[in-house]
């Protein structure tokens, strides 16, 4: 009788840290579960700026002048870009904008020379985005 009372208060005292580390293991396998939930909805958030971006450099491309219509459009998918990335790609964002704008001034001026060379950064610009955009955009 007393080896089945030992065995009861072994069973007993093994039975809060059996417990705890069962906790233990789900509490990792939660945060890691939070973890790969966070990477992909920060990728799908950053991919729409990445995909709002190229589609209004190629707006520009193609119909050679900005739209404001386009640009609006292009401020509002943009606007969370300095939360979920560092400052060279806000940098880069604010830059293309104020180039557009520029754009939109020199045809508005006449000024055929500065307009081609704006064009031609933006041309530049579509074949850069993929590297400027680079390891900013990876599921991990």
């Amino acid at each position: 009788m007393s080896c089945e009372r030992d065995w009861v208060d072994i069973t007993s005292a093994l039975l809060t840290p059996v417990i705890a580390i069962v906790g233990i293991g789900i509490a990792i396998l939660q945060w890691r579960i939070n973890r790969s939930r966070l990477r992909h909805e920060l990728f799908e958030k950053r991919y729409a700026i990445y995909e709002a971006t190229l589609l209004y450099l190629g707006q520009l491309i193609r119909t050679a002048k900005m739209d404001d219509v386009e640009r609006v459009t292009f401020l509002q998918n943009t606007k969370g870009a300095f939360v979920l990335f560092d400052d060279k790609i806000v940098n880069y964002l604010k830059t293309l904008h104020d180039k557009s704008t520029e754009l939109h001034l020199y045809q508005n001026q006449q000024r055929h020379e500065d307009e081609a060379e704006i064009l031609k950064w933006l041309g530049a610009q579509l074949r850069q985005i993929d590297l400027v955009f680079k390891g900013r955009l990876k599921v991990e």
